[in-house]
């Protein structure tokens, strides 16, 4: 049997996409009104964020190479052959 292996082409790099749920936010104030300057302000807070990343990886392209036979086989066709000797040879019928 001829020895063979798989061989693959570098595959390029997976395509990837980051894909991220909206965030969820709220607007907090403080608690006493302030008439002064340099009172606390507003501020929004959101949620972490919450992301995935999806990649696609493509397909490898391989394929099996084998190494070159080697038979030492040495077949060809007979030069004389010899002519086939035939006998016919009948029953004889049975007599009643």
């Amino acid at each position: 049997r001829p020895k063979c292996e798989i061989s693959c082409e570098e595959t390029p790099c997976a395509k990837c996409t980051i894909h991220c749920e909206r965030p969820i936010c709220s607007v907090r104030c403080p608690k006493d009104m302030c008439e002064e300057e340099g009172c606390p302000k507003c501020e929004t807070v959101c949620s972490p964020a919450k992301c995935h990343t999806k990649c696609v990886a493509p397909e490898p392209k391989c394929n099996p190479v084998c190494e070159e036979t080697n038979c030492d086989w040495k077949c060809k066709k007979p030069t004389t052959c010899p002519k086939p000797k035939c006998e016919l040879q009948c029953e004889k019928p049975e007599c009643a």
